[in-house]
C-alpha cells in the first residue's frame, strides 16, 4: 500500500513538472514572438520612409538603404517587394529592380533559393517573380520539381508574374501535373497563356493565391531574421 502511495505521489509530481515545463515553454514562445514583433515594427519605422523616397527617385535614400546592415536586408527586401503584389506598374517594377540591384537583394534571393527551409525558397520565388528577374527564370522553372508542393505552387505564381516566354515549354510539359493545380484548376494553363501573351503597357495584377504563398505568409516576418 505504501509503495502504491509513493508511486501515485511520484506520478503526480511528474505531471506537475511536465505541466510547468509546458507553461514555461508557452511563456517563452509568446515572449519571443512579441520581441520579434517589436523589432519588426522598429525596422519598418526606420526603413519605410527611406524606401518611399528611394522609389520616388531619391538617390540619397537609395544610398542609405545600400549601406544598411546585412541583418536588416531581409526586412528591407520584404518592405520593398511586397507592395508589388498590388502595384504592378512597369515604372514601379523597374525602380524596385534598380534599388534591389543596389542592395544586392537578388544575391539574397539566390541564397534563399538554395535554402533547406521550404518557406525561404517560396519567398525567394515570390520576390524574383514580382521584380521580374528573368535571369532567374531557369531556377524558378527548376523549382516546379521541388519536393515541397508549397514551393512548386510558389514557383508557378512567380512564373505568372514574370511572364517570360522562355518558361512556356516547361509549363506545357507540366499542364497535367496535379500538384500545380490543387485548389487552382487550370492554373498552369493560365500561366502558360500569360507567358505567351505580349507584355501590356501596364503590368496586370496577379495576386499570389497559391497554397505555397498562403502557407508562407505567416512566416514573412522572418525576413527580418538572419
Amino acid at each position: 500500500m505504501i509503495d502504491a502511495a509513493r508511486f501515485a505521489t511520484g506520478v503526480l509530481w511528474t505531471s506537475v513538472a511536465v505541466a510547468g515545463a509546458a507553461l514555461v515553454a508557452v511563456v517563452f514562445e509568446r515572449a519571443a514572438v512579441a520581441l520579434i514583433g517589436i523589432r519588426q515594427r522598429r525596422i519598418e519605422r526606420r526603413y519605410r520612409p527611406l524606401i518611399q523616397r528611394a522609389l520616388a527617385g531619391d538617390d540619397a535614400a537609395t544610398g542609405a538603404l545600400a549601406v544598411s546592415p546585412g541583418r536588416h536586408r531581409p526586412a528591407v527586401a520584404r518592405l520593398l517587394v511586397e507592395p508589388l503584389i498590388a502595384d504592378r506598374r512597369p515604372a514601379r517594377i523597374a525602380r524596385t529592380r534598380v534599388i534591389a540591384d543596389q542592395l544586392s537583394l537578388v544575391a539574397l534571393a539566390d541564397r534563399y533559393l538554395r535554402s533547406a527551409l521550404w518557406w525561404r525558397r517560396a519567398l525567394a520565388m515570390r520576390a524574383l517573380g514580382l521584380v521580374q528577374v528573368r535571369e532567374r527564370t531557369a531556377a524558378i522553372i527548376a523549382a516546379l520539381d521541388d519536393p515541397r508542393s508549397q514551393v512548386r505552387a510558389a514557383a508557378l505564381d512567380a512564373l505568372t508574374d514574370m511572364r517570360d516566354p522562355a518558361a512556356v515549354p516547361a509549363l506545357i510539359v507540366r499542364l497535367h501535373d496535379p500538384s500545380l493545380h490543387r485548389g487552382r484548376p487550370g492554373s498552369a494553363r493560365r500561366c502558360e497563356r500569360r507567358c505567351r501573351r505580349p507584355q501590356p503597357g501596364r503590368g496586370s495584377l496577379v495576386r499570389p493565391r497559391s497554397p505555397g504563398l498562403r502557407a508562407a505568409a505567416p512566416l514573412t516576418s522572418r525576413w527580418s531574421g538572419s
